[in-house]
């Protein structure tokens, strides 16, 4: 598939918000998350891993909820 939201596109683009400093954890989970409704759910994983740096509770619930809507 191509296109907005197909799955090179995404891989591409959490490869890119992997890259983005550690010291940015915060900023971007919360804007992941709060984007929720609107962007593929696999970013929610990319959200959970960046809460687990500052939020653990917080981590434990995005990444089943990134888990269940990914499926």
């Amino acid at each position: 598939m191509v296109g907005d939201g197909a799955w090179g596109e995404v891989l591409g683009e959490m490869g890119v918000l992997r890259g983005e400093a550690r010291t940015r954890d915060r900023e971007i989970a919360e804007q992941l998350y709060e984007a929720r409704d609107s962007i593929p759910s696999a970013y929610l994983f990319e959200a959970a891993r960046r809460y687990a740096s500052f939020d653990p509770d917080q981590a434990v619930y995005v990444f089943p909820r990134s888990r269940t809507d990914t499926l």
